[in-house]
């Protein structure tokens, strides 16, 4: 994972983005995820996890340890209202 970048304006706390990645054909790693849950951090992603909490027909196990996460951590998800590519 390459590390997120910081955007700061003066005088404000840091915010994280970070932009990743995950082929269909590797699994993701969430652990990757750990280091930053102390972190202000918005992650934009392509990680090939299926849910059905965001519009996908079938989960795959990606996406099932990707919601757990998502729900144990109490974060927020953002996903598109139009179909996905599959």
């Amino acid at each position: 994972m390459t590390p997120p970048q910081t955007l700061a304006p003066r005088d404000s706390p840091a915010i994280m983005t970070g932009a990743v990645y995950v082929s269909p054909k590797n699994r993701s790693s969430i652990d990757e995820f750990e280091k930053f849950l102390d972190k202000k951090l918005y992650i934009f992603d392509d990680l090939n996890a299926k849910h059905s909490q965001w519009g996908c027909m079938n989960n795959n196990s990606s996406g099932i340890l990707l919601n757990e996460w998502v729900e144990k951590n109490g974060f927020v998800s953002i996903f598109s209202a139009a179909p996905h590519s599959r």
